[in-house]
């Protein structure tokens, strides 16, 4: 359980994080990179611009947090709820939003990008 934590820019490349509580933690510019995540939760924490690229994520929970700039590339986010976090964007390729929940606003924001369309 990591609560109230300074965890800016931490490297935790290619980690197996198990059953693991992350809650009001400043995590901007951590490195999880290549890591097995399973039933853990990010709750009201700061992750602008976090590498979450190229891991697996399983029974996975994100409750309102900050992920502005994100990467999830090669990161699928298959049953992910992202819906009550805050970012205009991250990375991520569109096929790894296939069953990602998203709110309105995050929904329209990928559209635009992925389907290239103007919304009036």
């Amino acid at each position: 359980k990591f609560v109230n934590c300074k965890l800016t820019g931490t490297k935790l490349m290619e980690s197996y994080i198990g059953n693991t509580l992350f809650e009001n933690c400043k995590m901007d510019y951590v490195n999880l990179s290549g890591s097995n995540i399973k039933e853990s939760t990010f709750e009201h924490s700061v992750l602008s611009s976090a590498d979450f690229v190229d891991c697996s994520l399983t029974k996975i929970m994100f409750s309102t947090n900050d992920l502005e700039n994100a990467s999830f590339f090669d990161t699928d986010l298959k049953n992910i709820d992202l819906s009550s976090n805050s970012f205009e964007m991250i990375e991520v390729r569109s096929e790894h939003l296939k069953n990602c929940t998203l709110n309105q606003l995050q929904a329209l924001g990928f559209a635009r990008k992925f389907l290239q369309i103007k919304v009036v």
